[in-house]
């Protein structure tokens, strides 16, 4: 049986991010939700994965955005990943149906030839 970890200032699960070239996050496709201006919103039930998963800690780094706190969670907890409006990422995972197991994959930071411009690159993959 599954549960949720929620924040005590916010009803939302934990985040899954990504730090690191190679890590990987594995989980079964729960819901998607729209956050409006920003992307979409993807529901997991964890299977497993190297990626950093936590929950905003209430203080900000020198850009602005909120400081995580590691959170532990276990194989059927749901964590949600957000991601950038018409990104690589959201562009893939909305290709991927509620229920599928999914394993994404943070290639690493590549540079569009033609922009000059930095973009993370992502595999996501649906499994058997």
């Amino acid at each position: 049986m599954s549960r949720e970890l929620v924040n005590n200032n916010k009803n939302f699960p934990p985040s899954v991010k990504f730090n690191n070239a190679g890590e990987k996050f594995v989980g079964f496709l729960d819901h998607v939700r729209d956050s409006g201006k920003f992307g979409q919103v993807f529901g997991f039930k964890v299977v497993e994965g190297t990626a950093f998963i936590g929950q905003p800690d209430g203080t900000k780094n020198e850009k602005g955005h909120n400081n995580y706190k590691n959170v532990d969670v276990k194989v059927g907890d749901i964590v949600e990943l957000s991601t950038s409006k018409n990104g690589q990422q959201e562009q893939k995972l909305l290709q991927a149906i509620v229920g599928e197991k999914i394993e994404i994959t943070f290639i690493g930071w590549k540079t569009n030839p033609k922009t000059g411009r930095s973009y993370k690159d992502w595999k996501v993959t649906v499994l058997d």
